[in-house]
Protein backbone atom coordinates (compact mmCIF):
# COMPACT_ATOMS: atom_id res chain seq x y z
CA UNK A 1 0.00 0.00 0.00
CA UNK A 2 1.50 3.55 -0.91
CA UNK A 3 0.09 6.70 0.66
CA UNK A 4 1.39 10.69 -0.05
CA UNK A 5 1.47 13.55 2.53
CA UNK A 6 2.23 16.59 1.46
CA UNK A 7 5.68 15.56 -0.64
CA UNK A 8 6.46 12.48 1.19
CA UNK A 9 5.47 8.66 0.27
CA UNK A 10 4.83 5.90 2.28
CA UNK A 11 4.93 2.35 2.08
CA UNK A 12 3.43 -0.38 3.51
CA UNK A 13 4.84 -3.61 4.18
CA UNK A 14 2.63 -6.37 5.15
CA UNK A 15 2.77 -9.41 7.41
CA UNK A 16 0.99 -12.56 5.85
CA UNK A 17 -2.12 -12.12 8.65
CA UNK A 18 -4.73 -15.27 9.66
CA UNK A 19 -5.69 -17.06 6.83
CA UNK A 20 -9.14 -17.37 8.12
CA UNK A 21 -9.71 -13.72 8.19
CA UNK A 22 -8.36 -13.69 4.60
CA UNK A 23 -6.60 -10.68 4.55
CA UNK A 24 -2.55 -9.07 5.47
CA UNK A 25 -2.02 -6.38 8.11
CA UNK A 26 0.24 -3.60 7.27
CA UNK A 27 3.46 -4.34 9.76
CA UNK A 28 5.28 -0.97 9.79
CA UNK A 29 4.76 2.07 7.03
CA UNK A 30 8.29 2.98 5.87
CA UNK A 31 8.73 6.91 5.40
CA UNK A 32 10.69 7.27 1.43
CA UNK A 33 12.11 11.08 3.08
CA UNK A 34 14.94 11.08 0.42
CA UNK A 35 14.00 12.78 -2.70
CA UNK A 36 13.61 10.32 -5.84
CA UNK A 37 14.61 11.35 -9.12
CA UNK A 38 14.37 9.49 -12.68
CA UNK A 39 17.82 9.07 -13.72
CA UNK A 40 16.65 9.79 -17.69
CA UNK A 41 13.22 11.20 -18.83
CA UNK A 42 14.39 15.11 -18.85
CA UNK A 43 15.55 14.87 -22.32
CA UNK A 44 12.54 12.96 -23.58
CA UNK A 45 9.89 14.89 -25.87
CA UNK A 46 6.29 14.99 -25.78
CA UNK A 47 5.67 11.66 -27.31
CA UNK A 48 7.66 10.45 -24.15
CA UNK A 49 10.57 8.43 -26.58
CA UNK A 50 14.26 10.07 -25.60
CA UNK A 51 15.52 12.28 -27.66
CA UNK A 52 19.47 12.24 -29.33
CA UNK A 53 20.46 14.46 -26.61
CA UNK A 54 19.30 11.79 -23.94
CA UNK A 55 20.56 8.64 -26.18
CA UNK A 56 24.69 10.67 -26.34
CA UNK A 57 23.95 11.18 -22.81
CA UNK A 58 23.55 7.47 -22.31
CA UNK A 59 26.69 6.84 -24.20
CA UNK A 60 28.50 9.23 -22.07
CA UNK A 61 27.51 7.33 -18.52
CA UNK A 62 28.78 4.39 -20.22
CA UNK A 63 31.86 5.51 -21.25
CA UNK A 64 32.27 7.10 -17.75
CA UNK A 65 31.56 4.37 -15.60
CA UNK A 66 28.17 5.75 -14.55
CA UNK A 67 25.94 2.97 -16.26
CA UNK A 68 26.59 -1.13 -16.33
CA UNK A 69 26.03 -2.26 -19.69
CA UNK A 70 23.68 -4.15 -18.66
CA UNK A 71 21.60 -1.08 -17.79
CA UNK A 72 21.93 0.69 -20.76
CA UNK A 73 21.00 -2.17 -22.68
CA UNK A 74 17.84 -2.89 -21.01
CA UNK A 75 17.33 1.04 -21.53
CA UNK A 76 17.59 1.12 -25.31
CA UNK A 77 15.79 -2.20 -25.98
CA UNK A 78 12.72 -0.95 -24.06
CA UNK A 79 12.72 2.16 -27.10
CA UNK A 80 14.00 -0.42 -29.96
CA UNK A 81 10.93 -2.78 -29.32
CA UNK A 82 8.52 -0.05 -29.42
CA UNK A 83 7.26 -0.46 -33.01
CA UNK A 84 4.79 2.61 -32.47
CA UNK A 85 7.39 5.30 -32.27
CA UNK A 86 9.13 6.92 -35.26
CA UNK A 87 13.02 7.81 -34.99
CA UNK A 88 15.33 9.91 -37.51
CA UNK A 89 18.13 7.76 -39.03
CA UNK A 90 20.54 9.09 -36.53
CA UNK A 91 18.62 7.98 -33.62
CA UNK A 92 17.80 5.02 -34.48
CA UNK A 93 21.25 4.19 -35.24
CA UNK A 94 22.43 5.30 -32.34
CA UNK A 95 19.86 3.36 -29.93
CA UNK A 96 20.52 -0.28 -32.25
CA UNK A 97 24.20 0.04 -31.23
CA UNK A 98 23.32 0.62 -27.77
CA UNK A 99 20.61 -2.09 -27.43
CA UNK A 100 23.11 -5.53 -27.43
CA UNK A 101 26.32 -3.01 -26.04
CA UNK A 102 26.21 -5.92 -23.14
CA UNK A 103 26.93 -8.92 -25.72
CA UNK A 104 29.59 -11.39 -24.37
CA UNK A 105 32.48 -11.65 -26.36
CA UNK A 106 33.07 -15.44 -25.07
CA UNK A 107 33.39 -17.05 -21.62
CA UNK A 108 36.38 -14.62 -20.75
CA UNK A 109 34.14 -12.41 -19.52
CA UNK A 110 34.86 -9.76 -22.35
CA UNK A 111 32.28 -7.94 -24.46
CA UNK A 112 31.80 -7.99 -28.31
CA UNK A 113 32.22 -3.94 -28.38
CA UNK A 114 35.06 -3.42 -26.19
CA UNK A 115 35.63 0.09 -24.50
CA UNK A 116 37.18 1.66 -26.92
CA UNK A 117 34.71 0.81 -29.77
CA UNK A 118 32.16 2.53 -27.57
CA UNK A 119 34.25 5.85 -27.44
CA UNK A 120 34.40 5.30 -31.41
CA UNK A 121 30.61 5.20 -31.30
CA UNK A 122 30.50 7.86 -29.34
CA UNK A 123 32.76 10.06 -31.46
CA UNK A 124 30.89 8.67 -34.51
CA UNK A 125 27.47 9.76 -32.90
CA UNK A 126 28.90 13.58 -32.44
CA UNK A 127 30.07 14.14 -35.64
CA UNK A 128 26.86 12.69 -37.49
CA UNK A 129 24.83 15.36 -35.08
CA UNK A 130 26.92 18.11 -36.78
CA UNK A 131 25.71 17.38 -40.47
Amino acid sequence: MVRMEGDTLFLSLFTAGRPEAGRRTPAAWCRISQHLTCRYGQGMDTSGQPTLDEIEDLFVALVEGRLTRDEVDRWAGRWVADDGLDWDYVSWWALSLLHGIDLPADESGGYLHDDEQVRAWLAELRRRRTM
